[in-house]
C-alpha cells in the first residue's frame, strides 16, 4: 500500500492482475485518480479501471514506449 501512496502513476506489465495482494497496488493508485496503464497479451481482471490498455508482448510495447519517451523513431 505504501507504494501506491507514493506513486505518480502505475504501469502494470505482463500480468492478469489476478494475484492478491499484489494486484491491490495499481488498483489503489488508480482509485486515487492516478494514471493507470496496462500492457498485457490478453485481458486482465481490471481492464475497466485502466486509463490506457496496450495489447501485445510486453517487451515490444515497452521498447516502443521508451523510444517515444526518448524521442527516438520507433
Amino acid at each position: 500500500q505504501d507504494w501506491a501512496d507514493r506513486a505518480d502513476g502505475v504501469i502494470a506489465v505482463g500480468t492478469t492482475l489476478g494475484v492478491y495482494p499484489a494486484a491491490e497496488i495499481p488498483l489503489a493508485a488508480a482509485a486515487r485518480g492516478l494514471p493507470f496503464v496496462i500492457i498485457n497479451m490478453g485481458q486482465t481482471e481490471h481492464d475497466g479501471a485502466a486509463d490506457v490498455r496496450v495489447e501485445g508482448p510486453a517487451g515490444k510495447a515497452l521498447s516502443g514506449l521508451v523510444d517515444r519517451l526518448l524521442g527516438e523513431p520507433g
